[in-house]
């Protein structure tokens, strides 16, 4: 596995490999990554386990490091491949294993499977800040690509929006843009009085400059709340 998502893979010594284990590979792949915690079971017990969820023929299972697990799944859909995680949620759940699952974009090449496995590390480094059990790179795509960016560009971008921040400005700010700038929704997701909402949102815009209720100015403030709670 290690080999195929080198910059440089042999793919002579992958295919050998593949065909000594009676393991065919076809488009589309997908890449998966879980962290797990509390192992009560013995490794290859729980690889054993994981390959009745998935065709063994055609995926590749094991642990990259001590807990943490990959699975390359292939030759079936997105769909078909989320139902087995599904799957293989709820048996961990029933062995009291606890896990993050990371999800990269589905590729038909197999020189794309780094890209995917790079996703799959910050679907699941993200999924574990936002405390989500399973995350698909897809569905935060734009958040992802953010924190890719130079690091000294995101501390002065951030600078540059929250002169001073603290813990309740982003709560406000992440609630809001989550209930889609709805005023009655976010402060009963907050436990406040709508008035005390837009008292915290007139505050913001005062602070910072930016409008959080102007789709123009909540985009940079959405940019620095992700690069924010990222660097956390």
């Amino acid at each position: 596995f290690v080999e195929l998502v080198k910059e440089k893979p042999n793919y002579d010594f992958i295919d050998q490999r593949l065909e000594l284990l009676h393991i065919n590979l076809i488009p589309p792949f997908h890449m998966f990554l879980i962290e797990i915690k509390l192992i009560k079971i013995q490794s290859q017990s729980l690889i054993r386990k994981l390959e009745e969820i998935f065709n063994k023929k055609c995926t590749l299972i094991g642990f990259l490091e001590v807990g943490r697990m990959f699975i390359l799944s292939s030759g079936i859909s997105s769909k078909q491949a989320i139902d087995k995680i599904n799957i293989l949620q709820d048996m961990l759940t029933n062995l009291q294993i606890q896990c993050k699952i990371g999800y990269g974009t589905p590729v038909y090449t197999r020189e794309l499977l780094k890209v995917s496995f790079n996703e799959s590390e910050i679907a699941l480094s993200i999924g574990k800040v936002r405390e989500l059990s399973f995350n698909s790179y897809s569905n935060m795509e734009a958040e992802a690509l953010i924190i890719q960016i130079d690091e000294d560009l995101k501390k002065r971008f951030l600078e540059r929006i929250f002169p001073t921040i603290d813990a309740k400005v982003i709560e406000t700010l992440q609630a809001f843009f989550q209930c889609n700038f709805n005023i009655t929704e976010t402060a009963s997701k907050l436990f406040i009085h709508r008035n005390t909402l837009i008292y915290r949102l007139k505050k913001i815009k005062e602070e910072t400059g930016y409008d959080p209720q102007v789709f123009n100015d909540s985009v940079p403030l959405q940019l620095a709340i992700w690069m924010y709670v990222n660097k956390l």
